[in-house]
């Protein structure tokens, strides 16, 4: 008598290797989904700092300056309604430092520039 079919332990071994397939896809996903929050959330801090750009373009800022989301958002320079933490979905507080560094040695011009910088918090100083 012939008996067709397979034994528990083929069955248990099956499972396990599926059960080992699915954590790796699992794992691969999560990897691939944080990084592109990550991702995200740089894109929206360097669209961020370009609005705080053309601010200081267009308001000729020469000292260091806390420009909140609120008043680039004001100004029309940016639409923060939309820029939300990807990691919480909180909606985005904070604000870009904007800093003029001018600098002369022996009568010569050493630095002349503009620095920006997202900041949560008003952490501005010169």
């Amino acid at each position: 008598m012939s008996k067709s079919g397979f034994t528990l332990i083929e069955l248990l071994a099956v499972l396990v290797l599926l059960a080992v397939v699915a954590v790796i896809a699992v794992t691969s996903g999560m990897s691939i989904l944080n990084s592109s929050k990550a991702s995200l959330s740089d894109t929206q801090k360097d669209t961020i700092i370009d609005a705080a750009k053309n601010y200081q373009s267009a308001n000729g800022i020469t000292d260091t300056t806390y420009v909140s989301l609120g008043d680039l958002s004001d100004g029309g320079y940016l639409d923060s309604s939309e820029l939300k933490d990807p990691k919480t979905g909180d909606k985005i507080e904070g604000g870009v430092c904007i800093k003029y560094i001018y600098e002369e040695k022996d009568g010569k011009v050493t630095q002349n520039k503009y620095t920006f910088e997202y900041q949560e918090e008003n952490n501005c100083k010169d």
